[in-house]
This record gives structure tokens, sequence and C-alpha cells, in this order.
């Protein structure tokens, strides 16, 4: 079924209409309609307000709802002009219902200030032409100047009359806004001591039944399927403890504005640090509580204090970070580091996805082939008999005191392949499991053969600043 939305703004693109449209009946697609228009004797079709929009099913909703939320900011050194805010009533005047913030620099007293200016007296004409409410609390400034000049509201939030005002009687609210953040992929199971406790007491229980389901199809089918019932029957062991969605939801900002999960500490961050905050706090308190110009100067000396003590602290501790860079560097720090970067889970709008533009898509095509070129150097010479016969040792099967040799020696936090068997989970593997898995092994080593997941890899790309490659 179809309908038609008017009065759509132009600059929203049908992919953002699929995404902030709602109603009761899903949306399976949406189309700007396009409106013909004559200059210069020649007929040109420009996007209209107008937009198709397709519902999955036979009955169509009876309303489709939409929000938009403006930001406004006024420098308060620019002269003020009337344009201006004739120009934002014109573009607000397009909404039904909207929800406007921002820094406005304005006085007036519909919102407690102690004087008004021009700016003021034009935002409250704006206001009352469009029938906007100022949710603003009495009596809370939100800027606080020298204590000769009075506090001041200059940062304010409007909404439509629809959307605020009640016969009933007034409550708390806050807007609980959706924010999009990146999905971070990783191939390792998080799991607690005690859970991985669990899962040993699991393998050993079944590791009679997993290792003779595996070497009978190794030998009657093929070694890679022998192998990946090997691979099916460990899994088994630990997917009652992995959680049903273990993808990264949308996070929901608390009534503190941060993320549930948020990043940890920065590395640079001291105790002194702590301390710094804490005193500033401290003579901003003092100064709330008893604004004399005594107050005030300790309070903006302890601003202009802390802001360089923070910077030298971070730039001091940052310089001893990357002296101590080398190619001995583990990458597990480098990873450390990388993941301690504030809000590295927020989408950005430079960041390289699937549905980049052209450009960064060109970029990262251009990575890839440096690192998997499609041509390799030629092939090393063959050596001579006598070298050859002199390394026959290596074409012995492996035992099981190395294998148990090569997993003593793994870390365990390193990332595991595409078929998620980490070392951690190797090392929990009783010793006939464990036999089972050196005879697939010793299989693939005497006939050349190497597994799918073998080949590939899962690189992450790290973007540099400004798109200039990664």
């Amino acid at each position: 079924m179809r309908t038609g939305v008017k009065n759509v703004l132009v600059d929203i693109s049908e992919k953002t209409i699929l995404k902030e449209f709602s109603s009761q009946a899903k949306i399976s697609s949406a189309r700007r309609l396009q409106r013909r228009v004559k200059r210069d004797g020649k007929d040109e079709l420009l996007p209209s307000l107008s937009v198709l929009v397709k519902f999955q099913g036979q009955f169509l909703p009876r309303a489709i709802s939409y929000h938009f939320y403006i930001g406004v900011y006024r420098h308060p050194n620019l002269p003020f002009s009337k344009n201006i805010f004739n120009s934002l009533h014109c573009f607000l005047s397009q909404f039904p219902s909207l929800i406007l913030i921002g820094d406005f620099n304005a006085h007036h007293s519909l919102w407690g200030s102690p004087r008004s200016n021009s700016a003021g007296s034009a935002l409250c004409d704006l206001v009352e032409t469009l029938d906007l409410c100022c949710l603003n609390p009495d009596s809370t400034p939100t800027f606080f100047p020298h204590p000769s000049r009075s506090p001041s509201t200059i940062d304010l939030t409007f909404s439509s009359s629809d959307l605020h005002g009640s016969d009933h009687s007034p409550i708390s609210l806050f807007v609980r806004k959706k924010i999009k953040f990146v999905n971070l992929f990783s191939n390792k199971f998080r799991l607690s001591r005690r859970q991985w406790i669990s899962v040993a007491a699991l393998l050993e229980d079944r590791a009679r039944a997993i290792s003779e389901d595996s070497s009978a199809a190794s030998l009657s089918i093929s070694p890679d399927e022998g192998y990946q019932v090997f691979v099916k029957g460990i899994m088994s062991c630990i997917k009652d403890f992995i959680p049903t969605n273990n993808k990264n939801k949308h996070h929901i900002a608390n009534s503190k504005g941060r993320s549930p999960r948020s990043p940890p500490p920065a590395l640079w961050w001291t105790p002194e640090c702590d301390e710094a905050i804490r005193d500033r706090s401290t003579f901003l308190k003092n100064f709330k509580n008893a604004p004399t110009p005594e107050n005030y100067a300790l309070y903006q000396a302890s601003v202009r204090t802390t802001r360089k003590f923070l910077r030298s602290v971070k730039r001091k501790r940052w310089k001893e970070f990357c002296e101590k860079l080398d190619a001995l560097t583990p990458t597990a720090d480098l990873w450390k580091m990388l993941k301690r970067f504030k809000d590295r889970r927020l989408a950005s709008g430079g960041s390289v996805s699937s549905g980049g533009n052209h450009e960064s898509d060109q970029i990262l095509q251009a990575t890839i082939h440096q690192i998997c070129p499609s041509s390799c150097s030629p092939p090393i010479p063959a050596s001579s008999d006598n070298v050859n016969n002199a390394l026959l040792w290596l074409d012995q099967p492996f035992s099981l005191n190395e294998i148990e040799a090569a997993l003593s020696a793994v870390k365990v936090s390193s990332s595991p392949s595409l078929d998620r068997v980490e070392y951690r989970l190797l090392k929990l593997l009783p010793t006939n499991l464990l036999s089972c898995l050196l005879f697939i092994f010793n299989i693939f080593y005497s006939s050349s053969y190497f597994l799918f997941q073998w080949f590939h890899s899962i690189i992450h790309f790290v973007p540099k600043p400004h798109g200039k490659g990664f």
C-alpha cells in the first residue's frame, strides 16, 4: 500500500526518512517526488516537499510521525540582525512540532533574565509567533560571569505547545535519545573464571564422544569434515555460556549524560588530576554560595590552573608512551591504548564504512592492496638434495609433547581465527581431545592441506585523521 506525505524538507534524504519516520505499519520504501519548473524556457525537475511512502501489508496507518531536534548557536560578539530571526522563523514554521535547543546569548524576562536586549526581544517574538514553550526551570542560570554582572540564562530549550503542558500535576521529564554506536566485532568469548571452569568440566565429560565422532569423520569423509565435527563438539560445551544476543546494541544515555558502557579512564590520568578537578569544583561551589569578586577571581584562577595542569600532564604522559614504542612493542599494548580513546564507539561522519563515499572506498582498497597484493615475488629456488636430506625430520608427524609445548607458550589474549577457537579453549582440552586434534593436524600436514579459515584473516583498519589513509 502507498500513500503520500507532504511538507518533508528537501534536505531530508530518503535514507533518513526510512530511519526517522514511524507508523503503525512498517515502511518498506520511500521515494521523493519531483516537480517540474520552467527556467529560461526550459523544463527542469526539482525535488518537491512530497514523499511517496510504501508500506508492508494491506492496510494504511492512521498517521506518520517524525520528530525534529534543532540546535542553534548565536555568537555573542556578532551584532544583532533581525534577518537572522526571520530566516529562523521561516525554517521553523515548516514543522508541525519541534524541540528547539541552543545557546542563543539572548536575555529576556521570559526565561528569568534580569534584563532584556534586542536579541532576547526578537527571540521572544519568535517563540510567541510559533507558539513555543520555554522548558528552562525558573531561577536556574546557565552562565556565571563576574560578580559585577548578574548570572544569566542563555542556554535555552523550547518545544511546541502540544508537546508541553497538561492539566495534570507536573512531572519531571528528560529525553532518552538513542545514540548510534559503531558495532565492534569480536571473535573472543567473554566468560568469567567460573564459567571457564564449567566449560572445562563439560569438555572432560564429552571428550570421548567428540574424539570418536571427529576421528571417524576424518577417516571416512575428509580431514576437513573431521575438524569441523571437532570444532562443533567443543563449541557445544561453550555455547550455553554465551549470551543469546552478543551484538552491540544502541546504548541509551543515562540521566548524567554518560553511556552505560563508558570507556576506561585515560592512560595519562593521574590522582593529581582528580585532585585538581575537586579543587576547581570547590572554588565554583564557594562562588555560588558567596558571589563576591574575590571568590570569582579564585574560581577563574582555578579554571586556568586546572586547564594548564591537565594539558601538561597529558602532553608529558603521551610523550612517555610514544618513547616506549619500538619494533618489540606488543600489539596488545597498542590496542589497549586505542580502546581508551573517548567516544571511540560513536559513529562519526569521517569514519570509513562500507557505505562511505567513493574517495574513502578508494583509500581503503589501496590499503588492502598494499597489505595483500594481487601478485607475489618469484618463488625461492629449490634447495640441493643434501639440504633436503638433512631436513627430513621436518616431515615427521607432530608429537603430543610438541603441541603441549606450543600451547604452553601462546598468549590467551591473542585473537582467534574465523572458527572462534581461541587458545584459552585449547588449553582446557583434556589429553584425549588434544590427541584427537593432533591426529587431525598430522593428516593436514602430511597431505599438505590447509583449512579455508587459515587462508583468511580479520583486519581492523584504523583511519588516520582527516581521511589521510590508514
